[in-house]
């Protein structure tokens, strides 16, 4: 389910239903964690390339070490 899925969704009145706006609520309180892990989600991606290009780097180095001493 997408974000705005989630925005959009809505739900049938009934005489001894839910409370619509406790429902509502409900469901920003989702929406804003489910924004939260996402942002969060795309900030950790972002790191792990930025880490995995550094060890990259650093085995390359470490080769041309290994080349220089031998």
């Amino acid at each position: 389910m997408t974000n705005e899925e989630l925005l959009n969704k809505k739900f049938s009145r009934v005489f001894s239903g839910y409370d619509i706006i406790e429902v509502d609520d409900f469901l920003d309180d989702v929406l804003r964690d489910f924004e939260r892990r996402d942002n969060e989600k795309q900030h950790l991606e972002a790191r792990v390339k930025v880490l995995t290009d550094e060890v990259s780097w650093l085995q390359a180095r470490i080769k041309s070490l290994e080349g220089m001493i031998e």
